[in-house]
C-alpha cells in the first residue's frame, strides 16, 4: 500500500517550504536511503548585532530540540589565521561554556512559529533515523528537516563517532599534577581556569597544544608543559599513540578534529582537568 508522509505546518509569519519524497523503497544495502526532507525559511533579526559585531561570522549551525540548544556551531566567512573554517561549541562543557562567554556574546535562539508532525505509515524507529536543524543567518532563520531508512540496528548520528578520546584516565591525570604543582613552587599568577587547544589528527596524534583562553603567565607555561607531556606525542607508531581518533560517520574514515583541555585551579591548590566530550566535536578540522 502507498505509503504517505504529511508534514503539517502552523506560521504566524510568511515562509518558505520545499519537501521531496521517496516512499516504498525498503534498504538494500549498508547505508541510508533518503526519504522525505524539507525547509522552512523564518525571517529573523533577532541576531543581527550578533553578526555586525562579529562580521567573520557566516551563520550559526544547531540542532533543533533542545531551547535553546547546547550544542552549536559558528561557522566562519573565511578561514582563520589557523586555518579554521568554524568552530563548534558545547555549552554543556565547561571548557566551551567559558572560552564562548569570554569571546562572543549570547546567541538569541528564536522559538520556531511553527510545528511539524510526521505521520507514517512505517514508523519503526529501527528503520527510520529523523533530524531537524537550524541555521541562523543575520536576516533569518533556516530550519531543515530531513528523514531517511537506515538498516535495523544501524547506528543513527552519534556525535561520539567523530570525537578523539584519550586512551588514560583523566582522573589520574588530573591528581598526578595536582601532586606535582603543590611540591613544585609555583606561584598561582594570572587566570586560576586555562582552556588549552589542539588538533588530533587521523592516526590519533595531538602534536601541539596551544593557550585559548587565559593569562600566559609562568603558571599557564607550567601547566602547558605538564598537559604536553601526557597529551602531546609525535607521530611515529600508531599503536602508541595517546588518542583515539576521530571519525567521520558517514564513511567510518579517521578526521582530524579540534580538542579542548578545561583547566581550573581550585583554592585548596587541586588542579582539575575536563577533555572536550565525546559528544562534541560534530565538525572537523
Amino acid at each position: 500500500m502507498m505509503k504517505y508522509a504529511f508534514i503539517t505546518v502552523l506560521l504566524s509569519v510568511s515562509f518558505l517550504f520545499t519537501a521531496t519524497g521517496q516512499r516504498n523503497r525498503e534498504p538494500s544495502a549498508v547505508g541510508s536511503f533518503p526519504r522525505l526532507s524539507w525547509n522552512i525559511v523564518q525571517p529573523d533579526t533577532s541576531n543581527n548585532a550578533f553578526f555586525k559585531k562579529y562580521p567573520f561570522v557566516k551563520s550559526i549551525m544547531a540542532f533543533f530540540g533542545a531551547n535553546p540548544p547546547t550544542t552549536f556551531y559558528l561557522q566562519f566567512d573565511t578561514a582563520m589565521t589557523d586555518g579554521k573554517d568554524g568552530e563548534p561549541f558545547d555549552m554543556e562543557f565547561e571548557g566551551d561554556a567559558y572560552l564562548f562567554r569570554k569571546l562572543y556574546s549570547p546567541i538569541h535562539f528564536a522559538t520556531p512559529s511553527f510545528t511539524s508532525v510526521y505521520v507514517d505509515g512505517d514508523n519503526n524507529p529501527g528503520k527510520t533515523s529523523r533530524s531537524t536543524w537550524m541555521v541562523i543567518h543575520s536576516d533569518s532563520v533556516v530550519y531543515y528537516g530531513y528523514e531517511s531508512y537506515r538498516l535495523i540496528g544501524k547506528s543513527g548520528g552519534n556525535f561520539d563517532m567523530f570525537t578523539p578520546r584519550f586512551k588514560g584516565e583523566i582522573d589520574s591525570v588530573s591528581h598526578a599534577i595536582t601532586s606535582a604543582y603543590q611540591v613544585s613552587g609555583v606561584k598561582p599568577s594570572g587566570d586560576s581556569i586555562l582552556v588549552f587547544g589542539g588538533v588530533v589528527n587521523q592516526t590519533g596524534y595531538l602534536p601541539r597544544l596551544d593557550l585559548l583562553s587565559g593569562d600566559a603567565t609562568s603558571f599557564s607555561e607550567w601547566i602547558k608543559s605538564q598537559l604536553e607531556t601526557v597529551f602531546v606525542s609525535e607521530n611515529i607508531v600508531v599503536e602508541q599513540a595517546k588518542w583515539t581518533s576521530g571519525i567521520y560517520h558517514s564513511s567510518g574514515r579517521p578526521a582530524r578534529v579540534p580538542i579542548k583541555l578545561y583547566v581550573q585551579l581550585e583554592a585548596d591548590g587541586t588542579v582539575t582537568i575536563i577533555p572536550t566530550p565525546s559528544a562534541l566535536s560534530s565538525a572537523s578540522d
